[in-house]
């Protein structure tokens, strides 16, 4: 089931993210008094947030991100598409794949899944991306298996040169 947003205005779940809807967001920022002229805005991101935040950072210059951290996510567009203009990322049915079963913690579930090469066609191509980018992982976690999400990305910035990529493993 996807994830409802209960506002008026905001999308009704996540089977299409456009990067334009936060856009505009990061311009209503830097247009305020508060912001110096011309200041570039910080996204942090845990779990969803994560490839919403990667996608800002990989399709807006950095004049309006200029650095992403995340927590605990996924590098691919996970529970719906990821849109800028006439790109698309589909959408990495990593659920389709998942079978839950209960936490160590009580009333959760584990849904921890093998992490196999990841399609390009699902991948948000961060080495891209002008920003500079932390990506957090526990682990621990008992959703993503963060630790191989960001050990590959990573990767895949070390392979297309990309230095302004860091890797925190708690």
């Amino acid at each position: 089931q996807k994830q409802k947003c209960r506002y008026e205005g905001l999308p009704k779940d996540y089977s299409h993210v456009k990067v334009e809807y936060f856009e505009r967001a990061i311009d209503m920022l830097q247009g305020l008094d508060v912001v110096a002229e011309g200041g570039e805005v910080g996204v942090l991101g845990c779990s969803k947030g994560c490839d919403i935040g990667l996608s800002l950072a990989t399709f807006l210059p950095a004049s309006k991100v200029r650095a992403v951290v995340t927590v605990n996510g996924a590098i691919t567009s996970v529970g719906g598409v990821t849109s800028y203009g006439h790109i698309t990322i589909k959408e990495h049915k990593i659920r389709d794949v998942s079978h839950p079963k209960p936490s160590v913690i009580e009333g959760t579930l584990d849904i921890l899944t093998p992490l196999e090469e990841v399609s390009e066609e699902y991948r948000i191509p961060i080495e891209k991306s002008e920003a500079d980018i932390l990506m957090i992982a526990a682990g621990d976690d008992r959703i993503w298996e963060s630790i191989l999400w960001a050990e590959a990305a990573r990767r895949n910035c070390e392979r297309f040169c990309k230095q302004n990529f860091s890797v925190l493993i708690y």
